[in-house]
């Protein structure tokens, strides 16, 4: 698999707009940052989605979080539209002690052992989508709000809490981060550029933008395929 490191969402974010050369006016335009937001979100949904065709996902989508299951039951709200769940009982990432958890899901959620306390899930987010609204400190949040942290990264709240302190918050596991996937990242510059100059009614210019964004990722995602299915099997 090839090891691909994120990108901080708002780098992300203002890479985009910068393309559409209206990065200063957003600074000072909410309904103007809304609406390219909307754009990147869009735009990295149909290239999130891109793999789905050939019934994969992108080698780095992949979210881990350690979560506290109550009376043995991780609730679907807490990961969202989840695929390829892989529960452990520590991080495998860093200890070879990690041991694979049982368990089955129904329409409630996730139900494992009554007798962990906490397990290390890893699964495939269907879509991620972001926001801009910072994370503020003495406030309630619920299962499922997002927010930007020190405008930079994006996190989802995946413990209903009363906020703190963000780090220990964070180590306390009631965050997750959502990173943009580098594999992604020119392609949203691209394809939000053609897609704000669509509306704009540079329609010839926007599309060609667009379709020379998909027409690359798409050859990324092919030569993703080809080296899965050439890689020795474990």
């Amino acid at each position: 698999m090839a090891v691909r490191s994120h990108i901080p969402f708002n780098t992300a974010f203002e890479d985009a707009v910068r393309a559409t050369r209206y990065l200063t006016e957003i600074g000072s335009n909410a309904t103007l940052k809304a609406e390219f937001l909307q754009l990147f979100n869009r735009s990295y949904k149909i290239g999130y989605e891109l793999p789905f065709q050939s019934n994969s996902f992108w080698e780095d989508a992949r979210t881990w979080a350690e979560i506290t299951p109550s009376s043995g039951l991780i609730s679907w709200d807490v990961l969202g539209d989840a695929r390829n769940l892989e529960i452990y009982t520590q991080d495998p990432r860093e200890t070879r002690l990690a041991t694979s958890v049982q368990f089955y899901t129904d329409k409630t959620g996730i139900s494992v052992s009554a007798d962990l306390p906490t397990v290390w899930v890893s699964w495939t987010p269907l879509i991620s989508k972001f926001n801009t609204t910072a994370w503020v400190t003495a406030t309630a949040y619920v299962v499922g709000d997002v927010r930007t942290v020190s405008s930079l990264e994006c996190y989802r709240c995946i413990v209903a809490h009363t906020s703190g302190t963000f780090s220990t918050d964070l180590a306390a596991s009631k965050w997750v981060l959502m990173p943009v996937l580098e594999v992604l990242h020119e392609f949203v510059i691209r394809h939000m550029h053609g897609t704000w100059l669509l509306e704009q009614g540079q329609t010839q210019t926007g599309m060609t933008l667009q379709n020379t964004a998909r027409e690359e990722l798409l050859e990324i995602h092919r030569a993703e395929l080809r080296r899965n299915r050439e890689s020795p099997k474990p």
